[in-house]
């Protein structure tokens, strides 16, 4: 018996469709975060401590004071105030999601 049929023998026994992945919940939560309509990266939640607004205090000490956010879904969008500042705020975002 492969893993995969093993995994899926399981899942049904207790109820689960290995193909119906909207029954099954991710380990971590994911957003994509976008700043002015472009995607910039991913925010993932990696423990309890973790939340989005890890993205507006990076941002806050890093000289950008002012901007909105807003969440739809799993979709984080960042509206600079100032838009001459949109762009050095994509590519700190960028760096900082990728390290995070």
């Amino acid at each position: 018996m492969t893993d995969n049929t093993f995994v899926s023998q399981y899942l049904m026994s207790v109820g689960l469709d290995l193909d119906d992945n909207h029954q099954l919940k991710q380990v971590h939560d994911e957003y994509d975060v976008y700043v002015n309509e472009d995607y910039v990266g991913k925010k993932i939640l990696l423990t309890q401590n973790d939340t989005l607004q890890d993205i507006d205090h990076f941002l806050k000490q890093n000289g950008f004071g002012e901007f909105t956010a807003d969440l739809t879904g799993d979709h984080y969008r960042i509206m600079p105030t100032n838009m001459a500042e949109s762009n050095e705020m994509k590519e700190q975002l960028s760096i900082y999601l990728q390290i995070r």
